[in-house]
């Protein structure tokens, strides 16, 4: 896992880099540099997970959702929500859900994850048209807003695995940051 973590820091540190060398404007390295911040914090952001039996589709339906500065027990607020993703069925052909250019932007989130994992819980996830829903008596589904293309009668959701430190990312994503910072103040200058 720390080996992955590096890779992931020495990945972001010469983005950051080619932002910076490549882009014509400081501006628009700036937007790179952010699209790159969010999607290195979906990367290292651990989601929690959800597992589905379903009544119409084949087998299992998964999903990933991921929270940032939230506690499990209290209500999701969209401020909490980085991403979602729910992998494709027999029947659906999956959806992910980010700020991300190509995602589906989120419309709204509710519920609440219980303080105990794994567990049934109360999850809405509204974007781009289609609904995600499950409540803790057990029932979920995904499809259009009013219909539904999977669906079942039991599932959980499971909490993330404890995160992992990255000492060797941390200073490689310091670097970046400081090389962009010094690149600016030298456009500025000149």
């Amino acid at each position: 896992m720390v080996k992955w973590f590096r890779r992931a820091g020495v990945v972001l540190a010469a983005c950051v880099l080619a932002a910076v060398l490549v882009a014509p404007r400081p501006a628009k390295a700036i937007v790179v540099l952010e699209y790159l911040l969010l999607q290195t914090l979906i990367e290292l952001t651990p989601g929690y997970t959800f597992t589905g039996n379903c009544s119409d589709c084949t087998g299992q339906a998964t999903a990933i959702l991921k929270l940032t500065n939230y506690t499990p027990g209290t209500a999701i607020q969209a401020s909490n929500f980085l991403w979602f993703r729910y992998n494709p069925t027999d029947l659906f052909a999956g959806l992910t859900v980010s700020a991300m250019p190509g995602d589906t932007p989120l419309t709204s989130i509710s519920g609440l994850l219980p303080a105990s994992l794994p567990s049934a819980a109360d999850v809405t996830i509204v974007a781009g048209g289609f609904t995600f829903s499950t409540i803790s008596e057990g029932n979920w589904n995904i499809g259009p807003t009013n219909g539904s293309d999977d669906f079942g009668g039991v599932h959980s959701w499971a909490a993330p695995a404890a995160a992992v430190s990255a000492p060797a990312a941390l200073p490689l994503l310091l670097v970046g940051l400081l090389g962009l910072g010094a690149v600016r103040r030298g456009r500025r200058a000149s």
